[in-house]
């Protein structure tokens, strides 16, 4: 009985840490006006990084899951993008309930009529997320863009 406990209690704690996982690295907002090293200590080394122009620096990450792309200027990051992907509907559904619950939750508001494409804005953030199904890989892709705005 004391086993089935623990092995409940297990599960319990496990779903509860994958659920608060859930589209994070959809966050790619919260880098807005941050330096370029914030994104490194976050995600580590990149997978590629192109500073061919002396004005700017775009940072590449990617996994089975996800990728993102930051870009930097001087006075640090000024546009990030986040693609997550997901093998169920459902799923990228709750991601994306999710992700526009966190960021109402951060102050961001909502200006958008659509049900796959959604605008929100906050002081200095611009930030758009959209779901679409991919027929090559026959996944659903949950995209981020986020840039640095004047208002």
């Amino acid at each position: 009985m004391k086993t089935l406990r623990i092995y409940l209690l297990s599960i319990s704690i496990l779903g509860l840490f994958l659920f608060s996982l859930q589209a994070q690295n959809l966050h790619c907002e919260k880098f807005i006006s941050k330096p370029l090293t914030s994104v490194i200590e976050k995600y580590g080394k990149p997978v590629f990084t192109d500073d061919s122009n002396p004005e700017m620096t775009c940072v590449f990450y990617k996994d089975n899951n996800s990728r993102n792309v930051f870009v930097s200027g001087k006075k640090g990051i000024y546009q990030a993008e986040a693609w997550e992907y997901f093998s169920l509907k459902a799923k990228a559904e709750s991601a994306l309930d999710h992700f526009i619950s966190d960021c109402c939750k951060k102050g961001f508001v909502s200006d958008t009529v659509s049900n796959v494409l959604y605008n929100l804005s906050h002081t200095g953030v611009k930030l758009s997320i959209e779901l679409s199904f991919n027929k090559n890989t026959k996944n659903y892709e949950l995209k981020t863009e986020a840039h640095e705005s004047e208002d």
